[in-house]
């Protein structure tokens, strides 16, 4: 004779609504998904749903938007992301000194070979850890330890960010009708997690210095205002020293934290009258 589906779908819950109250399922513990429960029954993913919704109801389980169904009565001990899986095992090679400040750590492609994951995860790990100051990114070149003795920029991502996009637009690195870098990209190269640059990115869409629609490329509109690379005192940048890179105004930065010079800084650039004239006079000098 055949079963009805009503009766398929209470049976259902009535079978985990019994494992409930044995403690079989315990408060807080992890259901079965819908899709799994409709492959070992061999019921349709409609069936399985509607046992689920109808124990929801009752209050024995309740759903997460992407993490699952869990017993009620303790707080859900939600799966950890895969990608922390990385972040973790790396910052603990690092703490542990199994790697080194300096150290290059292997690529994305040789990490998603050898932890079964995609590159998009991997990448996602490298942005915890740089936002973590356990590496940073050279792009083209590798990621790198960060050596915690060293000195280094203590100041907001999003900061350092805005002041390596804003020079890098000036200078022309990305033109004008030209569009930028993805997120991910742009975060490896300015040292940041693409939650910075993203913050970065509508902070120049308010200003009109760029366009961002949807999911769309971002595309530049104009550079940003000269004024914003000035220093404190307001002077303007000497027209025979050209702008730093951005990793160059990390280290002018650190070194001038590091040595207490009382340069001034303004919207996140430094500079230091005498390190920054004596550049121009000691690449004449070299040449």
């Amino acid at each position: 004779m055949k079963i009805h589906r009503e009766a398929v779908y209470r049976e259902i819950a009535a079978e985990i609504r019994d494992q409930i109250r044995k403690g079989e399922l315990k408060p807080g513990q992890l259901v079965e998904s819908q899709h799994e429960m409709a492959r070992r029954r061999r019921v349709s993913p409609s069936t399985a749903q509607r046992a689920l919704a109808q124990l929801e109801q009752e209050g024995f389980v309740k759903s997460y938007q992407h993490q699952g169904t869990y017993v009620t009565g303790a707080k859900p001990q939600f799966p950890v992301p895969p990608y922390m899986r990385v972040v973790n095992d790396i910052a603990h090679d690092i703490e542990t000194g199994l790697l080194k400040p300096g150290d290059m750590l292997l690529t994305e492609a040789k990490l998603a070979e050898f932890y079964h994951y995609s590159k998009t995860l991997i990448s996602r790990a490298f942005g915890v850890l740089q936002e973590k100051d356990l590496v940073r990114v050279e792009p083209g070149i590798g990621t790198f330890v960060i050596d915690a003795a060293a000195p280094h920029d203590t100041r907001p991502k999003h900061v350092i960010a805005r002041e390596g996009l804003t020079c890098d637009l000036i200078a022309g690195v990305f033109p004008v009708g030209g569009r930028l870098p993805n997120r991910a990209e742009l975060a490896a190269r300015y040292g940041a997690g693409t939650k910075a640059i993203t913050r970065v990115l509508h902070a120049f869409r308010d200003q009109g210095i760029v366009h961002m629609y949807s999911h769309q490329p971002v595309t530049v509109l104009r550079k940003p205002d000269q004024e914003a690379t000035r220093p404190a005192n307001g002077s303007p940048l000497p027209s025979s020293l050209p702008l730093p890179s951005p990793k160059e105004f990390r280290v002018l930065n650190a070194v001038a934290q590091s040595l207490d010079t009382g340069a001034a800084a303004h919207s996140g650039v430094l500079l230091d009258g005498q390190v920054a004239t004596s550049r121009p006079q000691e690449r004449h000098e070299q040449q």
